[in-house]
């Protein structure tokens, strides 16, 4: 797992786990305003409203992913069909 600052080209959708670097816990995002400049965030079942540049994005290898999940790739579903 490696941890690195959100760019002004990146987006975070909600939903996504991302780490709060001042309280150093991951957290749920719950919005994320550009223009604004903060993310509103889940942490332990309370809403933190923090600057951007306080979050880190989190990239997993495949590897990892496999061993969290026990499966080589995560489908969504919109594909059965196919």
């Amino acid at each position: 797992m490696e941890f690195y600052d959100i760019e002004d080209s990146d987006t975070v959708e909600s939903g996504e786990y991302i780490f709060h670097t001042p309280t150093k816990t991951i957290v749920l995002c719950g919005g994320f305003s550009r223009s604004e400049n903060s993310i509103n965030a889940l942490k332990d079942g309370k809403l933190l409203m923090d600057d951007i540049s306080n979050f880190q994005k989190i990239r997993t290898t495949r590897t990892e992913l496999y061993r969290t999940t026990g499966t080589k790739h995560i489908k969504c579903g919109s594909c059965k069909g196919r």
